[in-house]
């Protein structure tokens, strides 16, 4: 990764760079999508419909603070106790030899018929697919695989649909823009809770406390005021630069709900940065607590990942930039 110099003028870029209308547009082209696939696919699957499913965005979607790398991921919530007991009684073993990257290519050939007879006739209904749906075996990665099917039939020849497990990967400059990266997981929903399928026999769904983390980040908004999410922003932007990859958003949301109101203040937004680089400097993150927990560190709970040592190196790095520039 090439090294960058943290100045001042790079700083306010990332943070004073309003992307929210760009954001909102890939939004409600995701949304149409998905509402289409699921309505289609909800004509031959029973256990997933327009009622039952919710859409919500994980990453730093979920706190405002995308910056140039960031991907579009979402969760598709389905709440069916059938297939979550379904997809508990499966072998472990069997999803992971099953488990396969298909390519939205490979329907190149409808495609191509498709957009013909769209010159002919301007409305078309999208071809009902041929799943075969056996309520008794069908799992969460079949439905992932099923609406992997249904996403394809709905975007153009050039966009790909990978399928892993129960996560999607769509790649489509002529459908969303070049360099836009979305990701959905297909997850559990229990009484109004998002979980995850963890594929363990005892404690097979990881709770995503979605609630919990809204609930958080609007109160840390609210309290520490608009310098909070563009100070999320620049440590997202530099921690990519710097690692190669964006932080773990519960990490850095943790950390940053943990940090003092009052560091956040004041109207050199600049300043303000460095006051929190210089907090977090002389501060240990080892009794940080996560966002999703409070009785847990953000390194005792496992979904917050371990973004501390990239953390660590860009807050060296703006040091070592601070030292030269005096």
């Amino acid at each position: 990764m090439a090294k960058i110099s943290i100045s001042k003028d790079l700083i306010l870029s990332i943070a004073n760079k309003n992307s929210k209308t760009y954001v909102k547009g890939i939004n409600d082209k995701v949304n149409a999508l998905l509402t289409a696939s699921v309505s289609n696919l909800a004509t031959q699957v029973s256990y997933i419909s327009l009622e039952n499913t919710v859409l919500q965005p994980v990453n730093e979607l979920f706190s405002d603070s995308m910056v140039d790398n960031s991907e579009f991921v979402y969760v598709l919530g389905v709440e069916s106790a059938q297939l979550d007991l379904n997809t508990i009684k499966k072998s472990k073993i069997w999803e992971i030899i099953k488990t396969r990257a298909k390519i939205a290519w490979q329907s190149r050939k409808y495609f191509r018929k498709r957009k013909r007879k769209r010159r002919k006739k301007q409305k078309e209904e999208v071809e009902p697919l041929n799943i075969q749906f056996d309520p008794s075996k069908y799992t969460v990665y079949s439905l992932t695989e099923d609406l992997q099917r249904s996403i394809a039939q709905y975007l153009s020849p050039t966009s790909i649909v990978y399928q892993g497990n129960n996560k999607l990967e769509i790649l489509g400059k002529e459908d969303f823009g070049p360099n836009v990266r979305i990701i959905i997981y297909v997850v559990s929903l229990v009484n109004k809770e998002l979980k995850y399928y963890a594929g363990k026999r005892k404690n097979p769904f990881i709770n995503l406390a979605l609630n919990q983390r809204y609930l958080k980040l609007k109160a840390k908004k609210k309290s520490a005021g608009k310098n909070f999410i563009k100070v999320m922003k620049v440590f997202n932007a530099l921690y990519f630069n710097v690692n190669g990859h964006m932080p773990n958003q519960l990490f850095l949301e943790s950390v940053m709900c943990n940090c003092p109101d009052d560091i956040f203040v004041g109207d050199d937004f600049y300043k303000v940065f460095i006051k929190v680089v210089n907090y977090l400097s002389v501060r240990s993150l080892r009794n940080t607590p996560s966002i999703l927990n409070e009785e847990l560190t953000i390194f005792e709970d496992k979904r917050c990942g371990d973004s501390g040592f990239g953390l660590h190196k860009i807050l060296s790095t703006i040091s070592t930039q601070e030292e030269q520039d005096v």
